[in-house]
Formats: C-alpha cells, sequence, structure tokens
C-alpha cells in the first residue's frame, strides 16, 4: 500500500477575475447571484469535508463545479474527495481534469498515482509518481510511492535505488528500511545470489 499525504487546496480566485467578473456583471445588470452561490456552494464543500461528511462535500464541489467548471483547484479538491469516498475511478477522473488545466499540479500527478495503484493499475501509477518526483524531488512519499511502485512491477534494482533516495531523504523512515530489505532480497534471487542464512 503507498504512502498518502493529502494535498489539498483551497480554491483561490485571482483579483483581476474576480474585479472583472462584478465589472461585467455591474455592466451587464446580471446579479451577483451567481458569484454568491458558488461561494456558498465551495464554502459549503469545505465545511462538509472537514466534518467528515464526504458525500455532501462530493456533491457541494459537484455544484460548484456547474458554476465555474474550468477551476482546477476545485476538480482537484472533488478528486480528493472520491479518493476518500474509495471511488478511485471518479478520482482518476478528476485529478485527470485537474491535470488538463494544470499540467504540473503535484497534487493531483501524485494522487492519481494513488488511485491507480488501489485499482493495481501498475504501470499508469509508476507514471504518475515518476512524474509527481520530476515536480518535487525532495517529496518523500512520491518517492516512497515510486519506489513500492517499482517492487510490485519486479522492477527490483530500481526500487532499491528509490528506496536508497528515500532514505537519504528520510533515514528514519522505518518502512523504507524495511522494504529495501525486501527489494535487496528479490534482486539477489534474480541474480542467482544465495543469501547467507540467519540465526
Amino acid at each position: 500500500m503507498p504512502k498518502r499525504t493529502t494535498k489539498w487546496f483551497r480554491p483561490t480566485r485571482f483579483p483581476f477575475f474576480s474585479l472583472a467578473l462584478a465589472l461585467a456583471l455591474v455592466l451587464l445588470g446580471t446579479p451577483a447571484l451567481f458569484a454568491d452561490e458558488f461561494d456558498e456552494a465551495v464554502e459549503s464543500a469545505e465545511a462538509a469535508y472537514e466534518d467528515g461528511r464526504l458525500v455532501e462535500a462530493y456533491e457541494d464541489y459537484s455544484r460548484a463545479l456547474e458554476l465555474e467548471p474550468g477551476m482546477a483547484e476545485l476538480v482537484y479538491n472533488r478528486g480528493v474527495v472520491a479518493y476518500d469516498l474509495e471511488r478511485f475511478e471518479e478520482a482518476v477522473n478528476d485529478f485527470s481534469t485537474t491535470l488538463e488545466l494544470d499540467s504540473n499540479h503535484f497534487g493531483a500527478r501524485y494522487n492519481r498515482g494513488n488511485a491507480y495503484f488501489l485499482l493495481e493499475d501498475l504501470g499508469s501509477a509508476e507514471a504518475d509518481f515518476s512524474r509527481a518526483v520530476e515536480i518535487d524531488p525532495e517529496d518523500v512519499s512520491a518517492r516512497y510511492n515510486l519506489a513500492t511502485t517499482l517492487y510490485r512491477l519486479h522492477r527490483h534494482r530500481e526500487a532499491v535505488a528509490e528506496f536508497r533516495v528515500v532514505l537519504e531523504l528520510d533515514p528514519d523512515l522505518a518502512e523504507a528500511h524495511y522494504n529495501i530489505a525486501l527489494a535487496h532480497i528479490r534482486l539477489a534471487e534474480e541474480l542467482g545470489i544465495e543469501l547467507p542464512e540467519g540465526n
């Protein structure tokens, strides 16, 4: 099982966008109900998520996305909720949409990798974790998940190398010590090296 840290983002709206929207609403004579409904949906989604009401949070994010479909952070947040609901296919879809809007979105890349891993699509998981590591080479969780995925793909030499980097970044990570030992054993078996028996 990969390590997972929720990379949660609050949606932000750029001041010039809000000002431009407000001016357009005034000039066109359109009531500001749209903005109020959007803000209400986002605030409701955030509160529901914080309280653990995941289905409600998902529905509120969906409502906000109907009003503002192109906001990468909203799509991402709904994907996190779908992941937490164990709706991994939906999470993959939302993280993929986030990446279409922002190809360097670390959280979407990382968490899509987690969802793929749990769906047993290890090739896709490896690709996402590799890209996440390119975006943030210092992220221990992304590197650990990449190493774990490589191990599951029976690419033990690469897994050992990646676990070494993990341990350079976090020497106290017990899981990495344990898993690098397993990867060494599997690599030795592949190479036909007999390991000494323990006492």
